[in-house]
């Protein structure tokens, strides 16, 4: 770590790769039996069992063994350190990992250097309680279990923390040590001048910073895979030390106080993910723990809200896994970039972990920017001119008052009003566009496939299954059938449901003149209804014979029919596709 160019003394970076004489590598792992003292770790009759001794922590350490990182995106190849803790619980399926706070008083240590040690002091109430928030933060998204012990002679924690001098000597703020089999392995030291209440801001992401070290995670710029410098920011993984991009020092008026997307996503390579909110969750975004400062949220299922109707200004949320969202917070940062001071504020500070599933959002009461994802979606924009797009799915956008856009996406999409359908008007554009206007205002659709009213439902989607619907109705049950929006209702839903456009057909069939229809029945029928007259007798014979000789059946007979420009014509399907077909 390197102080800013002005000398300040506020340190902007951290350092858990040890390089001092005397001090053991915490990445290696020369120990045959890792492993098998890894397996024999499962399944502690305690947490407190998983608790080590001043002299070694082998017994939880392990070199990671797992599939390769490419397998899991090659961002998290940037923060893997190598090595990892090995304390499962066959009770529990977690991680164990103690930790202890070191004190003068009662702590012993090994160290072959003892610069760290003999300076020491221990942690004031307030950060002992700090570094436990930390830890509950860490244990909110990966599969860990932290267990506070003793720090004594006989009894450690496989982490252990403590105030030393010695990391500002080397002109660091913190310092940690990578897990491994030697004693050091795990241990946390944070400088001493960092104890003053001058460091209060920066204190709690520091000790963040130092314990993922710890834990396994390394910066994205050391050796081996590396970040591009775009995405080398604190934002993004609290082990940068890049307030902005490119930046060699600098502050930020807000650290991370909980691990940011990437973090997330490496803490879950190593050690699993948590079963945090598996079940439905709503997410208020107007909160203090969400309007202060960076935040990732995981999710490990359900279905889920972002509501952010009490914030007041408009937002941008966007569900997708990794995007970020602008939801009225503000980070301010500065940072010398290749000798040149750049300012910048951060305004998408959320952000939708890898794994984690959204399908829902409600905007505030102002102009808003609601983006879906691939699962089914609830979009509803409130108050104020909003811009709803479903992407994929079946998505359900809700627009309220105001001039908003909504843009569907792949899927059967659904634009909901609260107001009746008389007082609306709804008209199609030359380019496939709708606008539906009222007196809360106008709203521009796009990719929409039905809007629901509140007193009625249109589908506007007839070229696709609300015209294969139409086309249906007109030739098995007559072109005033395609005004039954009950019939209409019935047919959507089949299709939507994911029945075919040729079963629908026969079912239809089947329902209008039963399953044991004769071929001149059905010739009668589709004739009478698409020409408005009965066949003649020769006209009936010549389409008799060819359902006789197999050259048509049932149903590609009457699909035939259905999609001929004289029956689009009788249903006026083009007038149709201007207004939209109402349904129930």
């Amino acid at each position: 770590m390197v102080t800013d160019a002005n000398n300040s003394g506020l340190f902007t970076g951290l350092l858990a790769q040890p390089s001092t004489a005397g001090l053991s590598a915490p990445l290696a792992c020369c120990c045959p039996g890792c492993m098998a003292l890894a397996a024999a770790a499962q399944g502690g009759a305690t947490p407190g069992s998983y608790a080590t001794t001043p002299t070694d922590n082998s017994y939880h350490f392990v070199a990671q063994a797992q599939a390769p990182l490419q397998a899991s995106g090659g961002d998290i190849a940037t923060l893997i350190a190598g090595s990892k803790w090995a304390s499962l619980d066959a009770a529990s399926g977690k991680t164990v990992i103690t930790y202890s706070f070191a004190s003068p008083q009662t702590s012993t240590f090994s160290y072959t250097n003892s610069d760290f040690q003999a300076s020491l002091s221990q942690f004031s109430g307030a950060d002992q309680q700090l570094t436990r928030q930390v830890l509950a933060r860490i244990e909110a998204v990966a599969n860990v279990q932290f267990v506070e012990v003793p720090d004594n002679a006989t009894e450690v924690g496989v982490l252990r923390y403590g105030y030393s001098q010695q990391p500002n000597a080397m002109n660091f703020a913190g310092y940690a040590f990578f897990p491994s089999s030697t004693a050091i392995g795990g241990d946390i030291w944070i400088g001493a001048a960092q104890a003053s209440s001058q460091w209060d801001f920066y204190r709690a992401d520091l000790v963040l910073h130092e314990t993922l070290h710890a834990l396994g995670l390394k910066h994205p710029f050391d050796s081996g895979a590396v970040l591009p410098t775009g995405q080398d920011i604190i934002p993004n993984t609290v082990m940068s030390y890049s307030p902005v991009a490119g930046g060699t020092s600098g502050f930020m008026s807000d650290y991370p106080v909980e691990p940011m997307a990437l973090d997330i996503a490496a803490l879950q390579y190593l050690y699993g993910a948590s079963a945090l909110n598996a079940g439905d969750t709503i997410y208020d975004l107007s909160s203090a723990s969400y309007q202060d400062g960076f935040h990732a949220v995981w999710d490990a299922g359900g279905n889920n809200t972002f509501d952010a109707s009490r914030i007041a200004r408009g937002v941008t949320l966007n569900l997708n896994e990794g995007a970020h969202s602008d939801i009225g917070a503000k980070v301010s940062a500065s940072a010398l970039v290749n000798g040149a001071n750049v300012d910048t504020t951060y305004t998408q500070t959320l952000t939708v972990a890898a794994g984690t599933v959204i399908q829902h959002a409600v905007g505030s009461g102002y102009d808003d920017v609601l983006i879906g994802n691939g699962a089914s979606n609830w979009l509803y924009g409130g108050a104020g001119n909003d811009t709803l797009d479903g992407r994929d799915g079946n998505d359900f956008l809700v627009g309220g008052a105001g001039n908003n856009t909504l843009v569907g996406g792949a899927g059967v999409d659904t634009a909901i009003y609260a107001g009746g359908r008389a007082a609306c008007s709804v008209q199609r554009a030359a380019g496939g566009s709708v606008t539906v206007s009222g007196a809360a205002g106008t709203d521009s659709l796009s990719g929409i496939e039905r809007v629901w009213f509140s007193d009625g439902r249109l589908a506007l989607d007839l070229d696709g299954n609300a015209g294969k619907v139409a086309k249906i109705l007109g030739a098995v049950f007559g072109p005033a059938s395609v005004h039954e929006q009950v019939y209409v209702g019935i047919g959507l839903n089949l299709l939507d449901g994911g029945m075919s456009y040729k079963d629908l057909i026969q079912l239809a069939i089947d329902f209008r003149l039963g399953a044991d229809a004769s071929n001149a029945q059905l010739v009668d029928l589709l004739h009478s209804n698409v020409a408005g007259w009965p066949p003649s007798a020769a006209e009936r014979a010549d389409y008799v014979a060819q359902l006789d000789n197999g050259t048509y059946s049932h149903e590609s007979l009457t699909e035939m029919v259905a999609e001929s420009e004289l029956n689009q014509s009788h249903i006026d399907l083009v007038g149709l596709a201007a207004t939209g077909i109402e349904y129930s």
